[in-house]
């Protein structure tokens, strides 16, 4: 039961901390997370130059959830 707040809450935080992502670091996070796609995948898709690019997409899109999740 208690297992299940500790999710339940990690989930609220999560939605909140998503907020403050761009759409672009959104996709990048959705196709790499739950697409399961590589950087040079999503790096094609999205029409990012290079792979480098999206890596840094990526990077910064988890830190910002990071300081959002307290």
């Amino acid at each position: 039961m208690i297992s299940q707040q500790l999710n339940e809450e990690n989930i609220h935080k999560l939605n909140h901390a998503r907020e403050y992502l761009t759409k672009r670091q959104k996709q990048a996070i959705y196709y790499f997370y739950y697409e399961d796609l590589s950087y040079e995948e999503v790096s094609e898709i999205m029409g990012l130059n290079n792979v480098k690019s999206t890596r840094n997409l990526v990077y910064k899109a988890i830190n910002i959830l990071k300081s959002h999740m307290g």
